[in-house]
C-alpha cells in the first residue's frame, strides 16, 4: 500500500514538473518569436529545469546583443571582420555596420524562405551557418557550437557534421574557451572571411548602384 501511495506521489511531481517546463517553455517561445532572428530550443526532457530556462535565457540574451547598435568594429576578431588589419575610422566603422544590416538582412530572408520550403537542403544549413558565425564575428562576439545547436534551423547531429564539414574545408575553424575547454567557439577562417567580406561589400556596392539608377518610363 505504501508503495502504491509512494509511486502516485512521485508520478504526480514528475507531471507537475512537466507542467511547470511546458508553461515556462511556451512563454519563452512568445519572446522568441518576437525577436527578428530565428531561435530553435528544445527543453531537455531529463535535465533540472533551472538549466532548461537558463539555457533558453543564454539564447534569447545572444540575440537581444545582436541587435545592439554597432559602434565600431568588433573586438573579438577585427582583422578577420574587416577583410584586412589596416581598416580604421569612420569608413571601417559605416563598412561595419552595413556588413552587419546586410548579414542580419540575409538571415531574417532565409527565415522566411523556410515558411515556404522547410526542407530546403545541406546548402540552404550551411549558408545559414556561415551568416551566423559572420554575424557574431563582425560584432566581435565569440559564438560557440552550443549556440549553433539553438540558432540553425537543423537537429544537433547534422549541424555537428556540417561544422566539421566546414573545418576540413578551412570556411571554419574551431577554438576552445580558455576558462571551459569543453566549450569551443566558431569562426571564419582568415583566408575565407577576406574572401566573404569582400564578397558582401561588393554587393552592398552593386545594390546601391542599381538602387542610385535613374527610372526608365
Amino acid at each position: 500500500m505504501r508503495s502504491k501511495l509512494l509511486r502516485a506521489h512521485v508520478n504526480s511531481c514528475f507531471q507537475t514538473t512537466e507542467r511547470y517546463s511546458e508553461f515556462i517553455a511556451r512563454k519563452l517561445d512568445i519572446i522568441v518569436k518576437s525577436l527578428p532572428t530565428s531561435a530553435r530550443h528544445d527543453f531537455k526532457p531529463y535535465r533540472a529545469l533551472t538549466e532548461n530556462v537558463d539555457a533558453y535565457v543564454n539564447v534569447i540574451t545572444t540575440i537581444l546583443q545582436d541587435m545592439e547598435p554597432l559602434s565600431g568594429v568588433g573586438t573579438g576578431s577585427p582583422s578577420l571582420a574587416n577583410g584586412n588589419s589596416d581598416q580604421e575610422g569612420n569608413d571601417g566603422d559605416i563598412r561595419q555596420m552595413r556588413r552587419a544590416k546586410y548579414i542580419r538582412f540575409y538571415l531574417d530572408e532565409s527565415k522566411r524562405r523556410q515558411a515556404f520550403v522547410p526542407n530546403s537542403g545541406t546548402e540552404a544549413l550551411t549558408w545559414q551557418m556561415i551568416f551566423l558565425v559572420a554575424d557574431s564575428q563582425v560584432a566581435g562576439r565569440a559564438l560557440y557550437v552550443s549556440d549553433l545547436y539553438f540558432l540553425a534551423q537543423a537537429a544537433n547531429s547534422t549541424i555537428n557534421n556540417r561544422i566539421r564539414s566546414l573545418v576540413e574545408e578551412k570556411i571554419f575553424v574551431k577554438q576552445s574557451n580558455p576558462e571551459d575547454g569543453r566549450r569551443q567557439s566558431i569562426s571564419l577562417t582568415r583566408k575565407f572571411a577576406v574572401t566573404f567580406f569582400a564578397h558582401i561589400d561588393d554587393t552592398i556596392e552593386r545594390v546601391v548602384a542599381i538602387s542610385d539608377e535613374p527610372e526608365r518610363h
